[in-house]
């Protein structure tokens, strides 16, 4: 498991939530503080389980404007899948917007 072997589990217990990020080209990731870790939608559902376990940390789901809503729901619906609670979305307002 990439983000386990760097041994990234220490780093989600001090985070107020844990990030997921989809990009444009359908690449998922976990944003911590050292930067974001490419994952494959199995080790995404195990690390954020992993995560979570005994601190029902949030997790924020962030995807680039360019994500199909497709992707995000599959995103979210395989956590939620797994029994991942607290899932929910990132909003990004634009300056100058209200």
């Amino acid at each position: 498991d990439l983000v386990r072997s760097r041994g990234l589990g220490d780093v989600y217990k001090r985070q107020e939530n844990i990030q997921v990020v989809v990009h444009a080209d359908s690449r998922l990731s976990i944003k911590t503080k050292s930067g974001l870790h490419p994952v494959d939608m199995p080790q995404l559902v195990n690390n954020v389980k992993t995560a979570q376990a005994g601190l029902n940390t949030p997790v924020v789901i962030a995807a680039d404007r360019d994500v199909r809503y497709e992707q995000v729901i599959d995103v979210m619906k395989a956590l939620q899948g797994a029994n991942v609670e607290r899932v929910g979305l990132a909003l990004q307002i634009e300056g100058g917007r209200q």
